[in-house]
């Protein structure tokens, strides 16, 4: 197991190699770009130096299309950075106009400037079911029931889904780039469970998986972490906290109870459920009853971990190399980001006057994993 001592990303990306073979991939490649049906704001997501494209979703037609936007100018030739996003029904692009009349327009995800990158490396992202390609930037919860069809995102927010719209994309890419060059996956937060699933699926489509401030193991364990950081911290009592923890594990029986009896598809007649509801439990049934850790332990592929020491989603991560150790695997990575949280800002304290200010690292963070991703193994 090597370590890597040095802060490193944020959020999903999965690397696509591919070089062309002639001219002729080259031609093929660009043509598709530039020939898709343009989403209403593509101006702005010209600007912020991408290129929006779709392709018939076949897996689940009811979703209708896989929206993506891939930086320009697009180049074969180049390795591809490909971001999947965490949870949420965020926006690929978010834009601001400003009073005298210009405007900035960003990329959510990735969620890093990428622009110094571009010369050496195509750039991918995918949009959710039922999300806004791009959108004006305001505050929003991470789960907005107000942002697009809400309806389609929500009826499709889990894993299987993702790892099918991934599939697809990676299929359309090897395709129609004409290129059998490996593919490098890195997710972040919910994406991560994403590429590990996928590589566990595909491993043959894989050759270097990066999880990036994924939960090894699932979502309540952060919740049980939590309550006790609380009593850490003074907050709470340690009887409250207890309280609090035994009602997660009720909870987590419920769920998983609910998503054995019931069928996936929503059907009013057999659940008092409404149908968010319904589908709100089925989805995050799907994130919690297949930890990353169960998979892990199938592959073997290179395996590089980042996550923030002071992220208490991902805490667990501090496990992975005795597991490793015990399975005999020597094909991890790990990379904390000491003091970081889970979108790697960094509080700062000033010892003269004690006040707090946060600092964000991912760009450095990003300068790591690329360094990981460019070594041999």
């Amino acid at each position: 197991m090597k370590k890597i001592m040095k802060p490193n990303l944020v959020c999903c990306l999965l690397i696509i190699v591919f070089y062309s073979c002639n001219n002729n991939t080259l031609a093929v490649t660009a043509e598709i770009l530039m020939n898709n049906a343009q989403p209403p704001c593509w101006e702005r997501v010209e600007k912020a130096g991408w290129t929006y494209f779709s392709i018939p979703d076949k897996v689940y037609p009811e979703v209708d299309s896989i929206r993506f936007i891939i930086s320009k100018p697009f180049n074969p030739e180049n390795p591809t950075i490909f971001f999947l996003q965490g949870s949420g029904n965020y926006p690929v692009v978010e834009y601001y106009d400003y009073p005298d009349g210009t405007s900035k327009q960003w990329t959510q995800t990735p969620p890093f400037p990428v622009n110094e990158y571009m010369k050496n490396y195509n750039f991918v992202s995918i949009a959710k079911p039922g999300t806004l390609i791009c959108k004006q930037s305001s505050e929003h919860p991470l789960i907005d029931t107000a942002f697009g069809n809400f309806r389609l995102f929500y009826k499709h927010d889990f894993m299987d889904y993702y790892v099918a719209q991934l599939n697809q994309v990676v299929d359309f890419i090897r395709k129609k780039s004409r290129s059998n060059t490996p593919f490098f996956f890195i997710g972040g937060s919910q994406g991560g469970r994403v590429v590990t699933k996928f590589a566990e699926k595909y491993p043959q489509k894989v050759q270097k998986l990066v999880i990036q401030s994924s939960s090894i193991l699932d979502r309540s364990v952060e919740n049980i972490y939590q309550n006790r950081h609380l009593v850490d911290l003074g907050k709470i009592s340690s009887e409250e906290a207890q309280k609090r923890i035994d009602l997660e594990y009720e909870w987590y029986q419920f769920k998983k109870d609910y998503s054995s009896d019931f069928p996936f598809k929503y059907d009013s007649t057999k659940t008092r459920f409404s149908e968010h509801r319904h589908y709100s439990m089925m989805t995050d049934a799907s994130w919690n009853f297949d930890p990353i850790l169960f998979q892990l332990q199938h592959l073997n592929m290179p395996i590089l971990v980042v996550y923030g020491t002071a992220d208490l989603k991902a805490r667990d991560n501090d496990l992975l190399p005795l597991f490793f150790t015990r399975w005999g695997k020597k094909n991890l990575t790990m990379m904390p980001v000491l003091d970081a949280d889970h979108i790697f800002f960094r509080t700062i304290i000033d010892k003269e006057t004690n006040e707090q200010k946060r600092e964000y690292i991912g760009k450095v963070v990003f300068v790591d994993i690329e360094k990981w991703l460019s070594t041999e193994e």
